[in-house]
């Protein structure tokens, strides 16, 4: 069997996943797997052999990230150029890895009958909640009749549009299931499969819950005292973590707010990941504000595992926008560095926390909890099982995700 792996973006742990996907679909099958992107880039080179990937443009052509027209623009192009030009055709199976953001496209140059099997996978984007404030009284109204018998009314009154926000999202997941544009949705938590499920309103989709997978073992091979060595980290301090692109659902303003005003028990704070929704110097102003020592690295950062070797705690204070459907792969690969975590009582983290003991828990949308949860880090660190960690972790391999994805394939 002839499998594409599609992906538009090259940036952040896309490629990672990717090849991670690739390599344990290898390893299991005697399948053909390739991967399908845009361009090439240095990562890919280093991730991917010449022969296992494949470009849908030029390969010296920039990454999707780097220009000017905006994503949604490239995207139905790109989508339409991949089904026009039969490209698609040369696969028994087409998975896409993240059809968050190209669902309206897919509805739309994807047929649905013949040519490979083609199997969506909402990788979290697609949950996130950050809605115009329009949108945001008209979104509960919206999806409920989305999953009444008016839905087909909508389906037939709204014209197609290119944005994805998420009242349109909504509306194209919901076309693709209603036109068996896919032969399987790929989810990874019981919130999302409940959210998905709701609106395939005929039952015509089968929908997968594969949970998001980590490497067993993720760092193994590097003690803490070696990982704290090569980071330039102070050896012997208390370091919670934070990790990842500093993003407004991703809680980076609550925590420098909380770091800011924080009174307790000495800690040191290491914050890792490119400012998004921050400036560089709204992180660094900090520094000189807070009585706890904060330790920046405000770049993307590759090879997370060392981070999580050397760190006593994550730090994951994500907002209602976060979605309470997503999953969260930071939490994934430091739970196999048998790294605890501290975040919000809410949704799919909140729930996996606490069912399997790798970490606390705070009320959500409190700085005052927070707080709180700081200075239990910096009293005693984090409960948490590593028996239970290590057992989740193997649950939620990439072995474990691919042998769930092969029957998606067939």
């Amino acid at each position: 069997m002839d499998i594409g792996l599609v992906d538009l973006y090259t940036n952040g742990h896309h490629l990672p996943y990717a090849a991670r996907t690739r390599q344990a679909l290898d390893d299991l099958s005697d399948h053909d797997v390739q991967f399908i992107t845009v361009s090439e880039t240095p990562r890919s080179k280093e991730l991917f052999d010449p022969n296992k990937i494949r470009f849908l443009e030029d390969p010296d052509s920039p990454p999707v990230e780097d220009r000017e027209r905006s994503f949604d623009a490239l995207a139905e192009d790109m989508i339409a150029d991949f089904y026009s030009n039969d490209l698609h055709a040369e696969f028994d199976a087409l998975h896409f890895l993240f059809a968050d953001d190209i669902l309206g496209p897919l509805f739309r140059h994807s047929p649905s009958t013949d040519g490979p099997r083609i199997v969506g996978e909402l990788n979290g984007v697609f949950f996130e909640r950050k809605l115009p404030l329009r949108q945001r009284c008209i979104h509960p109204a919206f999806l409920t009749l989305l999953k009444s018998p008016f839905g087909a009314v909508i389906d037939t009154a709204v014209p197609n549009h290119t944005d994805h926000e998420q009242l349109w999202r909504d509306l194209y997941i919901y076309r693709c299931l209603k036109n068996e544009i896919f032969d399987n949705v790929i989810v990874h938590s019981k919130e999302a499969n409940a959210y998905v499920s709701n609106l395939d309103t005929a039952g015509r989709t089968p929908i997968k819950r594969i949970p998001y997978p980590a490497p067993v073992d993720f760092g193994a091979n590097i003690s803490k005292s070696e990982a704290r060595e090569e980071l330039g980290l102070p050896p012997d301090d208390s370091l919670l973590l934070f990790f990842g692109t500093l993003r407004e659902e991703k809680g980076i303003h609550r925590l420098l707010r909380v770091l800011r005003n924080y009174s307790g028990p000495e800690f040191t704070m290491c914050i890792a990941g490119p400012p998004v929704n921050v400036t560089e110097q709204q992180v660094l102003s900090i520094q000189d504000e807070s009585s706890v020592t904060i330790i920046t690295e405000l770049q993307y950062v590759d090879g997370p595992e060392v981070y999580f070797r050397a760190a006593d705690g994550l730090i994951l204070p994500y907002t209602r926008e976060f979605g309470k459907e997503c999953t969260s792969q930071t939490l994934e690969e430091a739970s196999s560095s048998l790294l605890p975590v501290i975040v919000p009582n809410f949704g799919a983290v909140g729930r996996v926390t606490r069912e399997w003991e790798l970490g606390s828990t705070y009320t959500k949308g409190s700085d005052e909890a927070l707080e709180n949860a700081m200075r239990q880090f910096a009293r005693s660190g984090v409960s948490h099982s590593q028996a239970q960690m290590k057992q989740y972790n193997r649950r939620h391999s990439y072995t474990q995700a691919v042998s769930a994805l092969r029957t998606a394939y067939n």
